[in-house]
């Protein structure tokens, strides 16, 4: 059998399994987690900049007004996304638990941890009604506030108790919530602290379903790996010998997990130690011989 025909028979055999099937419904859930850790980042990232940086004292000149008003602008579109892909997050969760688990009672705990973490807890309900607010009442008004001292510097993004209190909609908890906040919201610490909820509870669920689906995974990572083992190989006596360096990495990164691409992506290009971690990962997944390691080595390198 050709080592071409051998691939097509082992994609066929991994594409065709029921725990394939499952492991890559699971997978693309983890999408929705992703949408709302690049939005939490952009929006932290874009309100640090203010929030943090001495240099926005300047914002509050008079003459910059409409700098200052374009900032807030973009800080109330990157809430607006990061409210909105929270509010996704738990619609899909509650969508795969419906679907993969609610009538077998493999996940009894599930319901458990989402009363305990998010039902009752006054934080994860604002925010909830926040998103409400935001997409079907009003955008909320952003003030920004400078405190200045000769051995301290704060630069907090709020949002108005007042303004907020215009709104009817807000549930018996998310009331409880801003009931605590004194005149105003403080932005940083109402994200952090909501992505840091939700980070906790999800590091809890992909664990437990580990556990729960951990003979399907154990078979799909069986066929996996046979299925690397021919095709990795291959793959790479194709395209090093012809193929420039910027396609080879695309090509060969499509094959890692997110975590493993992020951390190459901080890397240089140029950088020697980069084209060692490619390697790295590559031979967690296959072994490869020396020929092949020296001639990636002076694709990447040169």
């Amino acid at each position: 059998m050709s080592t071409s025909t051998n691939i097509i028979k082992l994609q066929k055999e991994l594409v065709a399994m029921p725990e394939y099937a499952l492991i890559s419904r699971i997978k693309t859930f983890g999408l929705s987690l992703n949408i709302f850790q690049a939005n939490y980042k952009e929006l932290n990232n874009a309100a640090l900049l203010y929030c943090k940086n001495p240099k926005s004292l300047l914002l509050l000149a008079p003459k910059n007004r409409f700098k200052l008003a374009t900032y807030q602008k973009e800080i109330i579109r990157l809430l607006h996304n990061y409210i909105a892909s929270a509010i996704s997050l738990i619609d899909h969760a509650r969508i795969l638990y419906n679907e993969l688990y609610k009538t077998n009672n493999l996940f009894p705990d599930y319901p458990i941890e989402i009363k305990k973490r998010f039902a009752e807890n006054p934080l994860a309900i604002f925010v909830v009604s926040l998103r409400q607010y935001i997409l079907h009442f009003k955008n909320p008004i952003i003030r920004t506030g400078m405190h200045l001292t000769p051995n301290s510097f704060s630069a907090p993004l709020t949002l108005s108790r007042r303004n907020l209190e215009e709104f009817s909609g807000w549930k018996p908890k998310a009331k409880e919530f801003l009931n605590t906040q004194g005149d105003s919201v403080d932005l940083l610490k109402l994200i952090d602290e909501y992505y840091n909820l939700v980070m906790d509870f999800y590091k809890w669920f992909f664990r437990r379903q580990q556990e729960i689906h951990s003979e399907q995974f154990k078979k799909v990572e069986t066929k996996q790996k046979e299925l690397q083992q021919v095709a990795i190989p291959d793959l790479l006596e194709t395209i090093l010998p012809n193929t420039k360096k910027e396609l080879v990495y695309d090509i060969i990164t499509s094959i890692f997990e997110l975590d493993e691409v992020e951390c190459l992506n901080k890397m240089d290009a140029n950088d020697p130690l980069r084209s060692e971690q490619i390697i790295k990962y590559l031979e967690k997944r296959v072994s490869l011989s020396q020929t092949i390691k020296e001639q990636f080595k002076k694709v990447f390198n040169t």
